[in-house]
């Protein structure tokens, strides 16, 4: 009994997908009845978004419930040990490609968010610049949060004049970076073609994807620690782009 309350979260998250991808392709190939109308209009009024916080949301817990509960012979921290022992094997060839990626994408970013925020004031565009800037800072502040509270330890611990590098689930570093080039892509993308869109979009994916295995590859965090920093960063983005849109909506004398 206690095994199947254990697995209640990956249950659920299974059975969501499973429902949401059925009700998607019902929608696509059923062209005649209300319903799936229905549903069509309503993935493309925001029910995208939502259906992927709401996956986001069940990684989360799942990967959360395993570490927090210290599941060994689950799956998540059996991923853990796998990653762990084959970067084990080839850590002296990943260091150096690591080490770049984890700079670029940290303090690269730090340069970069501030830079673009400045390029959209410049344009004219104010709201966005400051959606980028509060919602970057934002997740900084989350992750720093989450991991306080949840005090998981990194592969390796940090100085022990700052406790809280000690602590690395989830990865800020992973977290903050697909919120900044989440919201980049946002700002850019509003007044870009389809084809831009997309590939802005795929293009800040693979960034935050680089950086959560470089952070892996450098033992800076486990495995667990980068899928939830994603998953974290998805739901934060969702957040922040959903009030940034309505604020967009608002007069500029109602919105100041």
């Amino acid at each position: 009994m206690l095994g199947l309350v254990d697995d209640l979260p990956k249950v659920a998250l299974v059975a969501l997908a499973t429902l949401v991808a059925l009700l998607r392709l019902w929608s696509v190939l059923d062209l005649w009845t209300v319903t799936a109308m229905r549903l069509r209009r309503a993935w493309a009024l925001g029910g995208r978004r939502r259906v992927v916080v709401l996956l986001a949301l069940g990684v989360f817990a799942c990967v959360a419930e395993d570490v927090l509960e210290g599941e060994h012979d689950e799956s998540v921290l059996w991923l853990d040990r796998q990653v762990r022992h084959a970067l084990a094997r080839s850590a002296p060839d990943l260091h150096h490609p690591a080490s770049l990626v984890s700079h670029l994408t940290g303090d690269g970013l730090a340069v970069t968010v501030p830079i673009v925020g400045a390029a959209l004031v410049i344009a004219r565009r104010r709201r966005e610049a400051v959606t980028l800037l509060l919602g970057t800072l934002g997740a900084w502040l989350v992750s720093g949060i989450l991991k306080t509270m949840l005090a998981v330890p990194r592969p390796r611990a940090g100085p022990p004049w700052k406790w809280y590098a000690s602590f690395g689930f989830p990865s800020g570093h992973t977290l903050v970076t697909i919120v900044a080039c989440g919201l980049i892509v946002w700002a850019l993308a509003r007044r870009a073609s389809r084809r831009r869109r997309l590939v802005l979009i795929v293009a800040g994916v693979l960034v935050a994807a680089a950086a959560g295995a470089a952070r892996i590859a450098l033992s800076a965090h486990w495995t667990s620690d980068v899928i939830a920093g994603l998953a974290a960063g998805v739901v934060w983005l969702y957040l922040v782009v959903s009030l940034a849109e309505r604020w967009l909506t608002l007069p500029a004398a109602r919105a100041t």
